[in-house]
């Protein structure tokens, strides 16, 4: 992701974040500011002093880069569709898990606390993943990924248990 931003006085400020390492780059008038800190960038002000660029924010809540004490937006937060999206493949394993009628009718689903790690890790593995693309369908796709491999995963799993057990 990156935005421009043109300031009256101090000039063209250029932020971009790496879609997959999340690290920011800032320029300032087409030159690359050293990295001070993880979110914080230093240029030289008009006397000489050292002044910084400094991004706030998190992928959940969103990015903000302050430029001289005013604030900018670079990001939004994210989505309330992303974490019931994200939810899912924890309390699929949850409940689909604990249901003996279904293994009654060969249907096995790994549940309780092997279902729970399954479903825990799908969780954080969709969160992050969702939080990289900026176009809604592409977290919704993200999303329903994450959902579709952890069901086929515990599916997995509990067949693999069953047929290990006979």
């Amino acid at each position: 992701m990156r935005k421009t931003y043109m300031i009256e006085g101090f000039g063209e400020v250029k932020v971009v974040r790496g879609e997959f390492t999340g690290l920011f780059n800032v320029w300032l008038n087409g030159e690359k500011l050293q990295r001070f800190a993880k979110y914080s960038f230093r240029y030289l002000g008009e006397n000489g002093e050292a002044r910084f660029i400094l991004i706030r924010g998190s992928v959940f809540k969103g990015y903000t880069v302050v430029i001289e004490d005013i604030a900018y937006p670079f990001s939004d937060a994210l989505p309330w569709y992303c974490y019931v999206l994200s939810a899912i493949p924890l309390l699929l394993p949850l409940t689909i898990g604990n249901m003996p009628i279904l293994a009654e009718h060969g249907f096995y689903f790994v549940g309780g606390a092997l279902g729970g790690a399954v479903g825990g890790l799908f969780t954080g593995l969709s969160l992050g993943l969702m939080c990289m693309p900026e176009k809604w369908y592409l977290k919704v796709l993200y999303g329903m990924l994450a959902i579709a491999i952890s069901f086929l995963s515990c599916w997995g799993i509990g067949n693999l248990i069953v047929s290990l057990s006979h």
